[in-house]
């Protein structure tokens, strides 16, 4: 009884994988996941200043970042969002942490990056680099950057 389970199971892999090569699916392929299943983290691009919107500020996003080591927070005016490594659009991400505060909790590795932050006032541009995983609301910090408030534009006429 034994021997003829075994050559009913060995009849049935030996139809399933002429099949399976028909239909173009590996056997091999479809157990293999990249990343043991999780996606590779978005590399995110947060362009604003520091502070509420001035009056004359229209669009964005009024975001609040939080410290995850400490208890503290930024308000932080965001008007330029990139996801620099995948297809995701920003408006996804910024509509899912939408009805939390803080909206992203900010982890940095040196504590230079936070004090960047900490010395931005509302008139400076901050651009701040991060990875984030999809569903999560932690930032790991790669880089801030504080840019200089835009001069306004030459008029064009030599002096």
């Amino acid at each position: 009884m034994g021997v003829r389970l075994r050559g009913i199971a060995a009849w049935r892999r030996t139809l399933a994988a002429p099949l399976l090569v028909a239909l173009g699916v590996s056997a091999v392929g479809a157990q293999i996941e990249p990343y043991n299943g999780l996606e590779p983290p978005d590399l995110l691009e947060l362009t604003g200043h520091v502070g509420k919107p001035a009056r004359n500020e229209t669009g964005g996003w009024d975001l609040v970042l939080g410290d995850r080591f400490k208890r503290r927070t930024w308000h932080f005016h965001l008007f330029h969002m990139r996801v620099l490594n995948s297809g995701r659009l920003p408006m996804d991400i910024l509509s899912a942490v939408e009805p939390y505060t803080p909206n992203f909790y900010l982890f940095a590795e040196q504590p230079d990056q936070t004090k960047a932050i900490e010395a931005a006032t509302p008139t400076d541009r901050l651009v701040i680099t991060g990875y984030r995983r999809r569903g999560s609301r932690n930032i790991l910090l790669t880089d801030v950057r504080l840019l200089p408030p835009p001069t306004p534009a030459a008029t064009g006429v030599p002096p």
